[in-house]
């Protein structure tokens, strides 16, 4: 299937007046007859007995990368996925916005009601956006392209006690990767053979005054996938002449054609199956309204992989090291007008008219929302299961800002984020200003005061929709919070691993978490846990 192509083409209908969801709805109609990634229908004699190497459930971000390089292995690779293929126009990275809450890709779990933050949203929760199909949340992201600090991989290599972990360890994957063609040069942390194309966007509103605004406040311009520090810098993208390239596009479709790589869609895994030893022998899962057990070769197991262009970092009065940036900084430009106001209102989840209130006054004026993101939050919820039914989604409570440590980091960050806006020359010089309105449910306190900016960020904030840690890593004695050893192997159990975000101990050092103003998505991580296989 040419993808690409079907994009241009449903493109083309948008414009002659066909709605999304008449597109979405014909799309995945088609998808679920023809099942158009299925090698199922291969029928290859080695799959006859439904006895596979390894079975990988979910072809999230970290699903397709394992489907690829276990099956060039010649292992015998069994690929569930509870979505179907990516609907086309996930090509075109500006409509991810548009494309959001639909439930063909997007599961849209909700939060639980929040007592320190989202005071704005209805019942103080936010919908949680994890991409459903084939590359999961890579469907679904902005494309920025950021790894982390090197720091954070030497905490990750102290926590579990394998110094496989450290950076200088895990650089080499990062560079096997990659087809770097971004913005800074090559130097020693960028590779230029790998799957993942990373290009710098030809134009990006604001970017020559993002970058001048930050030198101003003694910044340097400076690549944050190197060794960070406080710096400005433009954001690279995984993304092919502007077309997203998520890691189904760059690992899973090449490969299809396999003979020892079977792939099926709308399958729901239901169990995992073990013998009195704790080993895995099966998975169960539900398909076509059938439920169907396929089993896993002696020796062997199955893996579970659920799977804005400018930045600025700096370093907290609270932070231990300056070479450890805990606020980072970026920007959406936006026109201001009714429509996306409730827009707004309707993606986020906010109260209805809140947002309409909030701009009216700037209602026609050209705009741009900066995000101050907790690069290292103190605060930590958890995720429990609603019931035994593996289909009903779990209770997730990020409980974010119950750490006071969290409000005062972010309070700097907003007096940094105004300082850069406000008082350069660089943005004084296209007349740049704040709001004269104050957020609805703010009034009370004293216009800009520290006050106010608590208020509106417990308010008026949001997620990265980067949660992990759920089944994080640690040492395979003596860590009670660890579920998977360093290995990512499930601890207590044989044959079955954990391999997507939610094995990292620790944030990683990059827009994983926003709150206090908006909204922007997902990048895609390429870390060691999704690249285990590629030595």
């Amino acid at each position: 299937m040419d993808f690409l192509a079907l994009a241009i083409n449903y493109l083309i209908l948008m414009s002659l007046g066909i709605s999304l969801e008449t597109l979405f709805s014909g799309f995945y109609i088609a998808d679920r007859y023809f099942k158009f990634s299925d090698t199922g229908h291969y029928a290859h004699s080695e799959f006859e007995l439904d006895i596979f190497d390894f079975i990988i459930v979910g072809a999230g971000s970290a699903g397709c990368v394992l489907a690829n390089r276990l099956s060039a292995r010649n292992y015998k690779v069994l690929l569930l996925e509870a979505g179907g293929n990516p609907f086309p126009l996930t090509l075109v990275p500006g409509l991810a916005t548009k494309l959001l809450r639909n439930p063909n890709i997007d599961y849209g779990f909700m939060s639980a009601p929040q007592k320190h933050s989202f005071q704005s949203h209805k019942n103080n929760s936010y919908m949680i956006h994890r991409g459903k199909g084939l590359g999961g949340s890579s469907l679904l992201n902005f494309n920025m392209y950021m790894r982390g600090s090197p720091l954070d991989f030497e905490e990750w290599a102290n926590m579990t006690g394998d110094d496989s972990w450290r950076y200088e360890n895990v650089l080499k994957f990062f560079k096997k990767i990659e087809n770097y063609q971004g913005y800074f040069p090559l130097d020693d942390v960028h590779g230029t053979d790998g799957p993942l194309h990373v290009e710098s966007p030809v134009f990006f509103p604001m970017r020559d005054e993002w970058l001048q605004a930050g030198m101003e406040m003694g910044l340097r311009v400076k690549d944050p996938n190197g060794f960070q520090t406080e710096s400005v810098f433009p954001v690279d993208t995984s993304t092919l002449r502007g077309t997203r390239v998520s890691t189904y596009r760059a690992y899973l479709h090449p490969v299809l054609g396999r003979r020892n790589l079977k792939v099926i869609t709308y399958a729901q895994a239901q169990k995992i199956i073990f013998n009195d030893k704790n080993k895995v022998v099966a998975v169960s899962y539900s398909h076509d309204g059938k439920i169907h057990q396929v089993y896993i070769r002696d020796g062997t197991g199955p893996y579970s992989s659920t799977g804005s262009e400018v930045g600025a970092l700096f370093s907290s009065s609270l932070a231990s090291r300056t070479d450890w940036p805990a606020i980072y900084l970026t920007y959406w430009p936006y026109g201001v007008s009714k429509v996306f106001a409730i827009d707004q209102e309707n993606l986020y989840l906010t109260r209805s008219g809140l947002l309409t209130k909030y701009m009216a006054a700037d209602i026609g004026s050209d705009g741009f929302i900066v995000f101050i993101v907790l690069a290292k939050p103190k605060s930590f919820g958890e995720l429990t299961l609603a019931s035994a039914n593996p289909n009903e989604h779990p209770i997730i409570d990020p409980n974010f800002l119950s750490h006071p440590d969290d409000i005062k980091v972010l309070l700097e960050g907003i007096q940094k984020s105004l300082k850069m806006t406000t008082q350069t020359n660089a943005f004084k010089k296209i007349g740049a200003r704040l709001t004269n309105s104050s957020f609805p449910g703010c009034e009370k306190f004293v216009h800009l005061s520290a006050e106010y900016w608590d208020c509106y960020a417990r308010n008026f904030c949001n997620s990265m929709y980067h949660p992990s840690g759920t089944c994080r890593m640690g040492r395979s004695s003596g860590d009670p919070g660890a579920v998977v050893d360093s290995q990512l192997r499930v601890l207590g159990t044989t044959g079955l691993r954990v391999i997507d975000a939610s094995i990292m101990p620790q944030f990683l050092s990059h827009n994983k978490y926003i709150t206090g103003t908006y909204y922007t998505a997902k990048l895609f991580s390429p870390a060691k846990y999704q690249l285990l296989l590629l030595e």
